[in-house]
């Protein structure tokens, strides 16, 4: 059981450390992009500082429930349980601490 805990969360974090890494390159594109436009810009106001954190946060939420529901889905099939077992099982894994 600690082989799994330790496996989703060395996986979550390779994740999120991955994905964290492409959309800051991602957004260092776009500004580049900008800066080379003739066009003057406004610095960004905290509504879209707001919105591209809320977009990250939504991402990461989705990335981790998706993990969880694909754990359980293949714990169903190798255990022979239910569907809500599986992913209540998945739940509790990664819920539990210690």
């Amino acid at each position: 059981m600690v082989y799994v805990v330790v496996g989703f969360m060395a996986v979550y974090a390779s994740i999120a450390g991955t994905t964290d890494s492409l959309l800051r390159s991602y957004a260092a594109r776009i500004q580049r992009r900008h800066r080379h436009e003739d066009v003057e810009t406004l610095p960004p106001d905290d509504h879209d500082v707001d919105r591209g954190l809320r977009a990250k946060q939504v991402f990461f939420v989705v990335l981790i429930l998706g993990l969880q529901l694909c754990g359980g889905v293949a714990m169903c099939f190798i255990e022979e349980w239910s569907y809500l077992s599986g992913i209540w099982w998945a739940f509790e894994t990664t819920a539990t601490v210690g």
